[in-house]
């Protein structure tokens, strides 16, 4: 595990010298798919009794914000 531990922090040491334009439409649609994932997933954690409806539900508000 240290082993793995190391590379990691050997990678992630790396600097990319690659400049990439940000596409910002992109970066709007990934969030929705980060954010309709996330409620999918609480959605069945909750049908699975992993966690309570009163939390799910302040969760899933996220859902009537993403259009803001």
């Amino acid at each position: 595990m240290q082993e793995f531990g190391e590379g990691l922090q050997k990678s992630l040491g790396k600097v990319n010298d690659k400049q990439v334009g940000l596409n910002c439409a992109t970066v709007v649609d990934n969030i929705h798919y980060q954010a309709d994932l996330m409620l999918e997933v609480g959605q069945k954690n909750q049908r699975d009794g992993y966690t309570m409806q009163a939390v799910f539900g302040r969760t899933a508000s996220i859902r009537e914000d993403k259009g803001k």
